[in-house]
């Protein structure tokens, strides 16, 4: 184990010395100054980050090797543990970088002020980007600086009277006319489709073509602003820290303020302080991992009209889309059709059995997804947070939609509802195969949906996408081999 650490360090070093000078650039203390990034300083780092990153892929996959059983010293398990800490940080920073630097200098307006939509979802009404859109702003990058232009809400931004021309037959044929409607516009999962539709309803609104859309929400929101060290001042004076501030926009905001429009004007200075929070950048070290790790979870999202800029984001896996390559890939995708707030308590387990006995060149699997709405035991929600979900004997009973999107070529053989089959609907979005199927969930039981499907043959590994709500997603991947 010793010598397995030893090496994987070994090979950390070298894969960094040749670049050690070019990556001296990314000092937060000199890529940022008074709120303004360096444009030019980070572009001039992404070869020296680009070239390093194979090599600390390897080093990561050597300490994987090391062996975990038997007596081990506390020492070399410490060490172990330590550098594995070390090089995820290491990978998930230059990461940030590549794929910041690349696009860098497009979205931060190098060549000239662009102006976005921000969306601000909150997961406690679940769409297919994760939450519902609650508040939203408008942002002007200029040479590096960010500005806030202007924070609204939901009910600011008007419906549409028909869907953008760019939108898709198979978008159209799954979510109908239903996204022209304001509290609706995200309920694909395919992030592209979703910015289109906001910058449409925007330029209803204004007549203004915006460059871009993001979509942030409310939990990497509060990670941010936790990362800056800095506390959100709310209207009444106090201050919140980032875990507080998640919390209280996903569930205690509508016990504190039941009447909605006074809900709405005090959410949105709540917004507004946390994004100035934000776009000060007071600790840019911390604030990029924060800003990693929610783009790796998917939590923020970026579009780009700029077809150029829009492909580098969806090469690096920041776009939102809903393409994937060839393979093992599934996502499992929560809908409210509650009109509630209840996705504050869901929580799911996915169970992905990846068939490995190959026929003809595909294989059977099937997906389990378990859903439990854990609205504690003897508490009433709010009314608003009740929305139209029924009264049952134990509490609100939620309603929500499943949808699973299947890998490329995946055909779809039964779907079961707590063992007994069920109708579902099947589609596609964006070339890949999916199945919908309605569930009530009652609190505190977990309903189980199973999908059973054929497959593509693949020796990949299995990945499990993971649509961002307010609880993550338990995930376990079995390998089904021949019987």
């Amino acid at each position: 184990a010793a010598g397995v650490v030893a090496t994987s360090l070994d090979q950390t070093l070298v894969a960094l010395q040749p670049a050690i000078g070019s990556l001296d650039i990314l000092k937060p203390a000199s890529l940022v100054q008074s709120g303004t990034i360096d444009i030019t300083a980070i572009e001039q780092a992404v070869p020296a980050a680009e070239q390093a990153l194979p090599g600390i892929e390897r080093a990561q996959q050597t300490l994987d090797g090391a062996p975990t059983t038997g007596l081990l010293m506390g020492q070399v398990r410490d060490a172990g543990t330590q550098l594995d800490e070390q090089l995820t940080s290491l990978h998930a920073t230059l990461n940030t970088a590549v794929t910041f630097g690349k696009v860098a200098g497009p979205l931060l307006g190098q060549d000239g002020q662009k102006r976005y939509f921000l969306g601000l979802l909150n997961p406690n009404e679940a769409r297919g980007t994760g939450g519902f859109l609650g508040t939203y702003a408008i942002l002007t990058a200029n040479q590096g600086a960010i500005t806030i232009d202007e924070i609204g809400s939901n009910s600011d931004i008007p419906g549409l009277p028909a869907l953008p021309a760019s939108i898709g037959e198979e978008f159209r044929n799954r979510y109908g006319d239903d996204p022209t409607l304001i509290g609706n516009m995200n309920m694909s999962p395919n992030f592209d489709d979703t910015a289109r539709i906001w910058l449409a309803a925007w330029k209803q609104k204004t007549g203004e073509d915006l460059d871009g859309a993001m979509a942030l929400d409310v939990v990497s929101l509060g990670q941010l602003v936790s990362a800056s060290g800095q506390p959100v001042t709310l209207p009444n004076g106090t201050q919140m820290n980032g875990a507080q501030l998640s919390r209280f926009v996903l569930r205690d905001i509508y016990k504190q303020f039941p009447d909605a429009a006074v809900r709405k004007e005090y959410q949105e200075a709540v917004t507004q302080s946390a994004l100035n929070t934000v776009t000060a950048l007071s600790k840019p070290l911390p604030m990029a991992q924060a800003l990693g790790q929610a783009l790796t979870e998917r939590r923020i999202v970026i579009w780009s009209r700029d077809k150029a800029v829009e492909k580098d984001l969806r090469e690096a896996g920041v776009s939102g889309s809903l393409q994937v390559p060839d393979g093992h890939q599934i996502l499992p995708i929560v809908i409210n059709s509650s009109g509630s707030k209840l996705d504050a308590w869901l929580n799911r387990g996915v169970v992905y059995d990846v068939g490995r006995c190959v026929q003809d060149g595909r294989v059977s699997s099937a997906v389990t997804v378990d859903l439990r709405s854990d609205v504690p035991l003897g508490e009433r929600p709010p009314g608003y947070m009740i929305g139209q979900a029924q009264m049952g004997p134990n509490g609100p009973v939620h309603i929500v939609t499943l949808q699973v999107h299947l890998p490329n070529g995946a055909q779809v053989t039964g779907v079961q509802l707590n063992g007994q089959e069920v109708g579902s609907f099947g589609f596609t979005e964006q070339g890949r195969p999916a199945v919908a199927v309605g569930v009530e969930l009652p609190p505190r039981f977990t309903e189980r949906v199973t999908i059973s499907f054929t497959e593509p043959a693949s020796e990949g590994p299995a990945v499990v996408g993971e649509q961002p709500l307010a609880t993550p997603q338990a995930v376990s991947v079995r390998d089904v081999e021949c019987s």
